[in-house]
């Protein structure tokens, strides 16, 4: 079975839970919140208040968690990736129903509502001229998202890194029968590259064989524990009709 070797040199995540790396680990070791006086609001004071007012608090999330990772004393990534599963679905429900009601439609409400949307709202804001993609694949999108970041560090073979930022919200109504599932992380953004330090992981791809069950929780749930708990050397991905397999590897790359 082929296999593929990346490196997660940093990494920041999101929810209106917890926002610090302590709280991310305590939660990924199972430990209970410490409840908060009010829900973790994502503070963007690098994106114009024209820009803010126009993203949901799913894509404020997003911003924030790629903004954790981006500042003048690094290197500014080779590309971004931009995934989610469902995007913003919710905007779409309601340009629906307002045209069943036939309501006036929202230009900038479709202009937002496209996958790419967010991408590019991070572009405008953060001054970014690098390529940008968005992807979303169904149950595979993080590993696929972290796949398409392996291959564009591949072709372009100059050693640098990759921005991967993966934000989901749990389906609306009437949408919420097909994907019940309430994710704990709504944005994880990560460096990615295949020669800098940090985590070294390896992954492979392969068709399942048999029929996948549906997993133990959202994938970015699932992901970012195996990245933090220590006692966790391994993680297994049902997509749809194949499967990911995620290795840790020693720091020497044994």
């Amino acid at each position: 079975m082929e296999s593929y070797r990346l490196t997660i040199s940093d990494w920041s995540a999101f929810s209106p839970d917890r926002v610090s790396r302590a709280d991310w680990r305590r939660w990924a070791d199972g430990e209970s919140a410490v409840a908060a006086d009010a829900p973790a609001r994502a503070e963007l004071p690098w994106v114009s208040a024209m820009l803010r007012r126009r993203l949901s608090p799913m894509g404020k999330a997003a911003l924030w968690a790629a903004g954790q990772l981006l500042s003048q004393d690094r290197p500014q990534p080779l590309a971004t990736v931009f995934a989610s599963r469902h995007g913003e679905v919710a905007r779409t429900v309601k340009l629906l129903r307002d045209l069943a009601d036939d309501a006036p439609l929202s230009p900038a409400s479709f202009s937002l509502s496209v996958h790419n949307a967010i991408g590019g709202i991070h572009s405008i804001a953060s001054d970014v001229v690098t390529p940008i993609t968005a992807i979303s694949a169904g149950p595979d999108t993080l590993s696929a998202a972290l796949l398409e970041a392996y291959t564009q560090l591949s072709v372009t073979g100059t050693g640098g890194e990759v921005l991967v930022v993966y934000y989901d919200d749990p389906l609306p109504a009437p949408l919420d029968g097909f994907d019940g599932s309430s994710p704990q992380v709504q944005a994880l953004a990560m460096r990615v590259s295949i020669s800098a330090d940090g985590m070294p992981l390896s992954f492979s791809l392969t068709g399942a064989g048999d029929t996948l069950s549906a997993g133990p929780g959202p994938e970015a749930d699932c992901f970012l524990r195996f990245l933090l708990r220590d006692d966790q050397s391994e993680l297994t991905v049902a997509g749809d009709n194949r499967r990911w397999r995620w290795y840790k590897q020693s720091q020497g790359g044994a």
